[in-house]
């Protein structure tokens, strides 16, 4: 207890609307401005406290009374723990561990310690009934308006209240069990408090016309007094009066007149008393039978509250045998799931160091394959280079076959060349014979020896020439003539294949072109090498008659030369064509095989490397199935424990509301005895 609490708590009166202010914490004592606050917030449940607290005062200065004080307060301390709250919070304040106030300390000296500890907890109740309860929005507003201070000591007596709730810890199984040992025999929630009330209204009604009955006898008897001591003066008076007097004969007659009326007014007196006698006497039987009442009362409240104490207590061991019965159920299947969730736990261990070892491998085998995807690589590229070369070497022998085909083309046009040479040496030797017989034909030619160039078709021309003119009318003349046609008919057969090969591709007839041509130049030359020998030979005959014989040797020999070193080289080159070729071909080969080695390597690599890939993947869906199976025994053991959870709120909420519900029994230790001897002492008086 502070003296901060205290102003703050004044200060939170003060911002309702009482009718009187609050300047000290002593004054909220009477219970009014208590009662003020608590029928501005529930007008419903504190109506009859309104109505019978705050209306009536007596013209005694009962108000002042502490008897009227202490029952205010202990009216309002009961609807205090009897109100309804709102589901977050307890039901009510009456499972509170506080013990009952003092409230005839309150009501004498609120200024003591005892009585100001009892009055402060009555505060702090009223404002936790305020906060908590159904039209908490305008106390909270009030609150939020006062000084930080004052909020800070007032959140400090919330927390003093609610440190002395206590914690339900029955659950539902329990509550639903078979096994119950008491059947619930106490009334239903709505009777009780209505059973409850009634008892505690009877109770301050029979207080209230108890306490009207001690004032009126209180008042009778004052009366009473007041007429005795007038009948006293008045007899005292009577019996002066009676006394012979020598000087009161004269007044004889007003003395027996006022006699006479005193004698009234002493009968009258008498009447009054005896009907206050009367009216006492009935009033004091109907306070007997009131306290009887009452005893009987409490009689039979302390008797229900044995028995509610026992039925409780008989209740609580046969739920404590439930809970323990359920406990050793619980356990026994907690036992039960657990030896099965090792079991699993073993073989899932052993699944998982069976993956593990196969991941390690795994592993291992990756970073072989990836030590091998290097090489991999490196063969890919010497596979590349190898393939570039072999392309490379592919164009070489096209375009050495090309060459090869050139070359055996042109080596078969100088074997034609050969033929037709010797042809032409056969019959220059016959018409070397046929001038040393003496029938030289006169063969002049047309065209020059030096500098001219002459054709086939030049050359056929002359021979037809010759032909018109009968020059030529020899055999060898006729032979040259037939050897002419012949060539004639090759060279337009030659035309002919010439025109079939131009369907070939263009590079097929350029390269025929060339080697026309080429063929052509050389047939152009060895044709004016021998119109040279011939010019030689007419200018040896010419000139030197006797040595015909040694000319003609000489020219012989010549061309045989010539022929001979073409003939030489011609097979020469052609071998050393085929020699490439055939180096070529061999290259060509061994680049195949080896193109051949690295692609079955790179098979090998590349089907390893997917089935590698097949069993990490296979793996990795193992990791997966089992994590998914692990988050699902997770949510699954989350939501139980959720459902256990809601289910003992639940439990909780239901059993402080049947606590609630239930009155609060009396007291039955010794020091719950005392207080209540000395209240009803307090209250006799």
């Amino acid at each position: 207890m502070s003296r901060k609490e205290q102003d703050a708590l004044v200060a939170y009166f003060n911002s309702f609307k009482l009718s009187k202010r609050m300047t000290t914490f002593e004054q909220l004592s009477d219970g009014k401005a208590l009662m003020e606050v608590m029928s501005s917030i529930d007008p419903t449940h504190f109506k009859h406290i309104t109505n019978r607290g705050l209306g009536i005062s007596s013209p005694n200065g009962s108000s002042d009374n502490w008897v009227l004080r202490m029952n205010t307060l202990k009216r309002l301390y009961r609807l205090l723990l009897s109100f309804p709250l709102l589901p977050p919070h307890p039901q009510s304040l009456s499972l509170s561990t506080y013990l009952e106030p003092q409230f005839s300390s309150i009501a004498k000296t609120p200024t003591a310690s005892e009585g100001a500890e009892g009055l402060l907890q009555i505060c702090r109740l009223c404002l936790v009934v305020a906060v908590w309860g159904p039209r908490n929005e305008k106390v909270i507003s009030k609150i939020q308006r006062l000084k930080e201070e004052h909020m800070a000591e007032l959140m400090k007596s919330i927390e003093i209240v609610m440190s002395t709730l206590p914690a339900d810890e029955e659950t539902q199984e329990d509550r639903m069990s078979p096994l119950k040992a008491a059947p619930d025999i106490s009334p239903p929630q709505l009777g009780i408090r209505a059973e409850r009330d009634k008892l505690l209204q009877e109770n301050d009604n029979l207080r209230e016309q108890c306490q009207k009955l001690k004032t009126e006898i209180e008042g009778l008897t004052s009366t009473v007094e007041d007429v005795k001591v007038e009948r006293d003066d008045a007899l005292d008076h009577l019996s002066r009066s009676s006394k012979p007097a020598s000087g009161l004969r004269t007044s004889q007659t007003s003395a027996t007149t006022e006699v006479i009326s005193l004698r009234a007014d002493l009968a009258r007196a008498d009447d009054a008393v005896a009907r206050s006698r009367g009216e006492l006497d009935k009033q004091i039987g109907l306070v007997n039978e009131l306290t009887k009442t009452v005893e009987d009362l409490k009689l039979q409240a302390a008797a229900a509250a044995k028995l509610r104490d026992q039925l409780d207590e008989y209740r609580h061991t046969a739920e404590r045998l439930q809970k323990s019965e359920n406990v050793i159920e619980k356990y026994k299947k907690k036992l039960e799931e657990s030896a099965g969730l090792r079991r699993e736990l073993r073989s899932l261990e052993e699944d998982n160091s069976a993956l593990m070892n196969s991941n390690a491998s795994l592993e291992a085998e990756l970073k072989k394959a990836l030590t091998t995807k290097g090489l991999l690589d490196s063969y890919r590229e010497r596979t590349e280079t190898q393939e570039k070369r072999m392309g490379e070497q592919a164009e070489e022998i096209t375009n050495l076959t090309h060459q090869l085909e050139l070359a055996q083309d042109q080596l078969d046009d100088l074997g034609r060349e050969y033929e037709r040479e010797q042809e032409e040496l056969i019959l220059q030797q016959e018409q070397l014979k046929e001038i040393e017989l003496g029938a030289a034909p006169d063969l002049k030619r047309k065209t020059s020896v030096k500098g001219t160039k002459s054709t086939l078709d030049d050359e056929l021309g002359v021979l037809d020439e010759e032909i018109d003119a009968g020059r030529l009318a020899t055999k060898t003349g006729l032979r040259l003539r037939i050897r002419a046609l012949q060539r004639e008919l090759a060279q337009v057969k030659e035309g002919g294949s010439d025109d079939q090969r131009a369907s070939a591709p263009e590079k097929l007839l350029d390269d025929a072109y060339n080697a026309r041509d080429r063929y052509q130049a050389q047939y152009l030359v060895a044709h004016r090498d021998r119109l040279k020998l011939q010019a030689t030979i007419e200018q040896l005959k010419s000139n030197k008659g006797g040595k015909d014989a040694e000319t003609s040797a000489a020219a012989e020999s010549l061309t045989d030369g010539i022929l001979e070193k073409r003939s030489v080289d011609v097979p020469e080159r052609s071998m050393q064509l085929e020699s490439e070729v055939n180096t070529l071909k061999e290259r060509s080969q061994k680049t195949d095989a080896d193109a051949g080695g690295f692609e079955e390597a790179q098979r090998s690599y590349e089907a390893q490397i997917e089935k590698l890939q097949q069993e990490l993947l296979q793996t990795r869906q193992n990791t997966a199935a089992i994590e998914k199976r692990y988050k699902l025994e997770q949510q699954l053991m989350l939501s139980a424990w959720h459902e256990v959870g809601s289910r003992t709120v639940r439990d909780l909420m239901a059993q402080a509301e049947t606590r609630r519900s239930q009155p609060k029994p009396l007291p039955v230790s010794w020091l719950g005895r005392q207080r209540r001897v000395q209240d009803d002492a307090t209250f006799a008086l």
